[in-house]
């Protein structure tokens, strides 16, 4: 009996559920390293300042701050090696499962169509799929270690904003002593450790920017073994099936279908195949979109096979203003958030009262804000994501 075309089923709600998971153990690390080392210089900053100018309580405070943040440093740098590993290597295997649960699908619904489909129990990683595995656990290691690096000179930067760069307000803009010391101070602890910039150039503090790497190295290691489990498979063709939230990068391969034929000879933008069932037309090869931006960091759209006159291709969208709006909109609570953080850091490792309350007030306005912006955009509200440690502690 002649099978029914089908459409594309993907694995994007699986992939999601196992970034966050896996995600989250990583970011928990770094976020409450990079907590517990600001209580401690603040309580050191506190201490150091209440003593008289020149006395050694106040000359040992930079040492004894740059000792903090290089302890924590090393304790991070010694776990990069291992969280990365274990997070790719566990996504690696999550995407291969998904991969084999899929064409366990596929071979029931259209038996007739897929040349080589084993049977679906656990498959070794093909030689592609296991050194994609461990480049993009390299990569992350690097990532990891870079942002232990940057947390070494956090010491130096709570001195400076304590003692140096408040003494430079006092002389250049003639606010006084406890003023200039209140703002340098509320603008270190507000953005927490800083420093990292990615490769499209944007700045991000420590705990966003581990989440970022460690999220897209998940769904990196994730889609890279389930490409290589499909492609074992026979498969040589894939698409990208709607996402209910897509974003303007990716939108444009939904519905797309991309072939995995290294070498293929398909350079131009748009190429007929000629199929032995169907004629179709191939957007790009699946590296070509990547290079273009599909997959970029917390996306987490995943590739579907699609079979040549069994797959039953929707329209392709258009990103329209209510796309626009609606993606806006998000990006909005996501800086309403970074505020409340903020806020809440400073809060913590406020140096004196008056500036506890202050931020204690931003606190309670943000999550105001927070609260109106959801209800008037229909949005989730997480609020784990404004925890000082994203919720991961």
């Amino acid at each position: 009996m002649a099978t029914q075309p089908s459409q594309p089923a993907d694995d994007s709600a699986e992939l999601a559920l196992i970034v966050e998971l896996l995600a989250a153990g990583v970011v928990q690390e770094f976020a409450t390293a990079e907590q517990d080392l600001i209580a401690e210089v603040a309580s050191l900053a506190r201490q150091g300042l209440a003593a008289p100018v020149g006395s050694a309580a106040r000359l040992d405070m930079l040492r004894r701050m740059q000792i903090a943040a290089h302890r924590v440093a090393a304790e991070l740098r010694s776990r990069a090696t291992p969280l990365a590993r274990r997070v790719t290597d566990e996504a690696a295997r999550y995407g291969m499962a998904a991969a084999q649960r899929r064409l366990a699908m596929l071979a029931a619904s259209h038996p007739s169509l897929l040349r080589t489909l084993t049977a679906p129990q656990p498959e070794p990683v093909s030689a592609h799929g296991l050194a994609s595995t461990v480049a993009i656990r390299l990569d992350l290691q690097r990532n990891l270690e870079d942002a232990a690096v940057r947390i070494a000179r956090f010491g130096d930067d709570a001195y400076r904003a304590a003692i140096a760069r408040a003494a430079e307000a006092e002389v250049l803009h003639g606010v006084t002593p406890a003023a200039a010391q209140r703002g340098a101070w509320d603008e270190l602890m507000s953005q927490g450790i800083t420093g990292f910039t990615d490769s499209r150039g944007r700045r991000w503090n420590l705990a966003s920017y581990v989440e970022m790497a460690t999220r897209s190295a998940v769904q990196r290691s994730f889609n890279a073994s389930h490409r290589a489990r499909m492609t074992a498979a026979g498969i040589e063709y894939f698409t990208v099936a709607p996402h209910a939230h897509p974003c303007p990068i990716c939108l444009p391969w939904e519905g797309a279908v991309l072939s995995d034929r290294f070498g293929s000879g398909l350079t131009s933008a748009l190429s007929t195949v000629s199929d032995e069932r169907v004629q179709f037309e191939v957007a790009a090869t699946v590296d070509q979109a990547i290079a273009a931006g599909l997959f970029h960091p917390n996306c987490t759209h995943t590739l579907v096979a699609y079979l040549p006159g069994a797959t039953r291709m929707q329209q392709r969208s258009e990103w329209t203003q209510a796309d626009r709006e609606a993606y806006r909109a998000a990006q909005r609570l996501r800086e309403l958030e970074r505020r409340v953080r903020a806020a809440k850091q400073r809060e913590v490792a406020a140096l004196d009262d008056v500036s506890r309350a202050r931020a204690r007030r931003d606190v309670r306005a943000g999550q105001a804000a927070i609260r109106a912006h959801v209800a008037a955009h229909r949005l989730v509200r997480r609020p784990r994501r404004e925890q000082r440690d994203l919720g991961n502690g």
